[in-house]
């Protein structure tokens, strides 16, 4: 049986960090390719690179703002993955109507995508058994952090930052930016590593947490003691108190932080589990053989934009480009939903004289 191919519906030099993780893995059951370059067009894109319809176009979310025309139109399935799930969920969610297939990495959040789409499923993130398999933990430090410290979005972490500075513990530079394999060796050789989530989202299974646990290294991440929701970590299976532990503020992360080096063998056994159960069923290759598996039942052809007028399609487009600040992109589309009618352009025209107004306002402040 010939392997399927998986078109990346983005240049090669596009795809970083995690998709690159999984891409590696696919190419071991799947024949993958990407577009030559960026193209107004998805059939044109597709028909340029490929003999045949490919077996999945995969749009990968990547840091390039690319959504070009007619993906609604391809004769071939389509997925897209949304990385940071929880950010800008209803842009995203309207935007996965395009698509055939709807793949997040958060599975808190399958429920608030399925209100606009019927084919939505959790592929959560995941760490490459290459790396993380050959680890070897050591304990140089008594707790560890790496992240962004800039922003509003990073406020927690800097407060974090500033307290264990004051505690009476050996932690890593954590004020420095690190290579991926430096990052991979700090976590492998720290006792307790902390995660603090960004912004409000503090109950998400974040892919650093996945990174820490296969590391080794105990992990202390961020919970909302507010939400109603489980932690992430949780859907994912694994425990809090056996494979992990949360903290609702910074006295209870010290007092965790003190509890867990005055107690060795309790956090070995806990970091030890988690990394058993990271590696046994989160890694890129588990999850490449769970899309090849979706690619083999047959993915239908069920994207919400194939049944709407041009117009309607085109509606959507705008919303999601008009939020990412790509004036040109979404002009184009409020012109294509104006030619063939369908949805409300009055709509559209307000979301692209927002977008115009911010373009300006960062071309003249920034």
């Amino acid at each position: 049986m010939p392997k399927p191919e998986i078109l990346f519906l983005s240049t090669a030099d596009y795809v970083e960090r995690e998709r690159t993780g999984l891409v590696e893995a696919l190419q071991s059951h799947a024949t993958v390719t990407y577009l030559d370059r960026f193209r107004d067009h998805a059939v044109e894109a597709v028909e340029v690179v490929t003999d045949r319809p490919p077996d999945l176009v995969l749009h990968p979310d990547t840091y390039r703002v690319y959504l070009p025309e007619g993906i609604e139109a391809l004769d071939c399935p389509t997925a897209c993955l949304h990385i940071d799930a929880y950010s800008g969920i209803q842009s995203r969610a309207n935007m996965s109507r395009l698509f055939d297939l709807t793949m997040i990495c958060h599975p808190n959040y399958v429920g608030e995508y399925s209100r606009r789409h019927s084919n939505v499923r959790a592929f959560p993130h995941a760490v490459p058994i290459e790396v993380y398999g050959r680890v070897n933990p050591r304990e140089e430090h008594d707790v560890a952090m790496i992240g962004r410290l800039d922003g509003e979005d990073y406020k927690y972490r800097r407060r974090a930052v500033d307290m264990i500075e004051e505690m009476d513990v050996v932690s890593n530079d954590m004020d420095r930016y690190y290579p991926y394999e430096e990052m991979v060796k700090v976590y492998s050789n720290s006792k307790v590593t902390i995660n603090v989530s960004r912004g409000e989202y503090l109950n998400e299974a974040h892919l650093s947490c996945l990174e820490i646990m296969g590391a080794g290294t105990l992990l202390l991440t961020t919970c909302d003691p507010k939400s109603k929701q489980v932690h992430e970590l949780e859907r994912l299976g694994f425990d809090e108190g056996r494979h992990f532990s949360t903290f609702e503020d910074l006295e209870d992360l010290r007092d965790k932080i003190d509890f867990y080096l005055d107690h060795d063998e309790e956090r070995k056994a806990m970091a030890a589990k988690a990394r058993e159960r990271t590696l046994e069923e989160h890694t890129h290759d588990q999850r490449a053989k769970k899309l090849i598996e979706w690619i083999d039942d047959g993915i239908p052809l069920q994207a919400p934009a194939r049944d709407m007028s041009g117009g309607e399609a085109a509606e959507i487009y705008v919303d999601y480009l008009s939020k990412r600040g790509q004036i040109d992109a979404t002009l184009t589309h409020v012109r294509r939903q104006r030619r063939d009618g369908g949805g409300s352009l009055i709509r559209s025209l307000g979301k692209a004289a927002k977008a115009t107004v911010r373009g300006w306002q960062h071309a003249l402040f920034s």
